[in-house]
């Protein structure tokens, strides 16, 4: 009911012009999600905070180590990131809501999640060891924007800059 909320977007990658406003569908609202919230950044951002271990009296080590522990190794996850990321994440495993991947030339361990309803997405990645991490609210459907996290990474770990988001990139058919 507020005034002022980030109306949902969609983008046809070959239809030339800016994306359209989506009307959300109120079917979201009707089903119990598998964990969906309506929340701003700042939720999002505290939400981060707990799970590098930063609000112990929210989540216990206990917690986030039950939490976090990688469980599955997740072989399709691994196929579309190395793809995606050229090799920058490996070794693709999945705790209690949680990827695990190693990250860099390193292989340091960083865990995300990605989130998406129709115009919508989120994603969050973080180091818990560095006390370091991104999160990222967008009212579109494109998955551009998911490269920040990876940029924000890269930055962290001084690694070479890519263009993630491929923004100097030639758009292609349209």
């Amino acid at each position: 009911t507020s005034p002022s909320w980030a109306r949902p977007h969609t983008k046809r990658s070959r239809v030339p012009g800016p994306p359209q406003e989506k009307i959300v569908n109120d079917d979201y609202y009707n089903v119990p999600a598998a964990g969906g919230v309506n929340g701003s950044i700042m939720d999002l951002a505290r939400y981060a905070r707990a799970q590098m271990g930063l609000a112990p009296d929210v989540l216990s080590e206990a917690a986030l180590d039950m939490l976090q522990t990688p469980r599955v190794y997740t072989s399709g996850e691994q196929r579309r990131m190395s793809s995606r990321y050229r090799g920058t994440v490996r070794d693709a495993r999945y705790g209690l809501g949680w990827r695990i991947y190693k990250y860099g030339e390193n292989g340091d361990r960083v865990i995300g999640h990605r989130g998406a309803v129709e115009g919508y997405r989120s994603y969050i990645l973080f180091d818990p060891e560095r006390d370091t991490g991104v999160v990222i609210l967008w009212n579109s459907s494109s998955r551009l924007p998911n490269g920040i996290g990876f940029e924000v990474m890269d930055m962290v770990y001084n690694l070479q800059p890519q263009d993630w988001m491929e923004i100097d990139t030639p758009a292609t058919g349209g």
